[in-house]
């Protein structure tokens, strides 16, 4: 989990603290990098805790302009989940595999995809369906052989020309047994229309420091799951 933050002022920045409180109450205070006006943190969450996260941005001026800020971001097992088939069963050309995927992964536009055998393949979200699908007729799919599968929602937020990619992965990995069916991975992966955030060049208007005081920005991605593995 990246959390990532731009900040700016005319008259110059005299302090930042960033704190995250943790779901078992427990405060932290970690040393962020800096880049230019941008500064980050990468929270790992070793003791995978599940439930809600609150990060706070502090950030107080030279002329002792204050600004605080909160955002919330969630560990849990519902980001992504398997539709059908049932893990481990059989499928075919024709099997089409669903998974659902929560919207809120991110404020903006996601990236669906999937790996199988190392092979990256976009996911389609089929409205008729409600879920995100594919079929194993795509290459990377090897027939009458164990297939592994792994999903990923891949997340992007740019502050100008700094971006930081914050991909939501499903640590639990997916096994289907293919038919012997010379139809499956004969066929080119499907392209995605969806558009991530790009850099862009920076466009701050100077103003005056008694009128601007301290403009800050926060961007967390509200869910991020990690599972136990089993």
């Amino acid at each position: 989990m990246v959390i990532a933050a731009y900040v700016t002022d005319n008259a110059g920045i005299d302090k930042i603290n960033l704190s995250i409180q943790q779901p078992n109450n427990i405060t932290i205070y970690p040393s962020y990098s800096t880049n230019g006006n941008t500064i980050s943190y990468t929270y790992t969450n070793k003791e995978n805790l599940k439930g809600t996260f609150t990060v706070t941005l502090y950030v107080r001026d030279v002329n002792g302009h204050e600004v605080s800020i909160n955002k919330t971001f969630r560990y849990d097992e519902k980001a992504i989940k398997l539709l059908s088939p049932k893990n481990g069963e059989t499928v075919d050309n024709t099997t089409f595999i669903m998974f659902d995927i929560d919207n809120s992964v991110s404020e903006n536009n996601f990236l669906p995809y999937y790996t199988v055998n190392d092979k990256k393949i976009n996911l389609t979200k089929s409205q008729e369906l409600g879920a995100y699908v594919t079929r194993p007729i795509y290459k990377g799919w090897v027939p009458g052989k164990n297939n592994t599968v792994r999903v990923f929602a891949e997340v992007k937020h740019c502050f100008y020309t700094y971006c930081f990619n914050n991909t939501v992965a499903d640590s639990t990995p997916y096994t289907f047994v293919t038919e012997k069916d010379p139809l499956i991975g004969e066929t080119n992966g499907t392209k995605s229309n969806i558009k991530l955030p790009q850099p862009k060049p920076a466009n701050i208007t100077p103003g005056f420091e008694t009128m601007l005081g301290v403009t800050s920005t926060i961007i967390v991605t509200i869910f991020f799951m990690k599972r136990k593995k089993k």
